[in-house]
């Protein structure tokens, strides 16, 4: 399935992509990173997915949240990479646009 036209959200599977792929030396950070990541995506897509803006902006929320989770778990991680951590500022400025624009 393709979400075409939604780069946010094209960005946020790339970006659960990588950080599942990522090498870190606690295993439970990994593990809250991926959770992170993946329920960034899944936010985002669930927000699209909704009728109305009030139901689109409570999952995008929940979406920033989630992101803000995975990259202060990128920080913590020592993560350096800059392809992830450029992708990863994308994908939060991306999904702050989302919560504050007005339908």
């Amino acid at each position: 399935m393709d979400f075409k036209g939604f780069r946010v959200l094209e960005g946020a599977i790339v970006f659960a992509n990588m950080v599942a792929e990522l090498k870190l030396s606690s295993s439970s950070l990994k593990k809250q990173l991926v959770r992170a990541s993946e329920s960034t995506a899944l936010l985002l897509a669930e927000g699209q997915g909704r009728e109305t803006w009030p139901d689109k902006v409570h999952f995008f929320n929940s979406a920033r949240a989630s992101h803000r989770e995975a990259q202060t778990a990128l920080r913590l991680g020592r993560v350096q990479n800059p392809k992830i951590l450029d992708l990863s500022d994308y994908l939060g400025g991306g999904i702050f646009k989302l919560t504050k624009w007005r339908a």
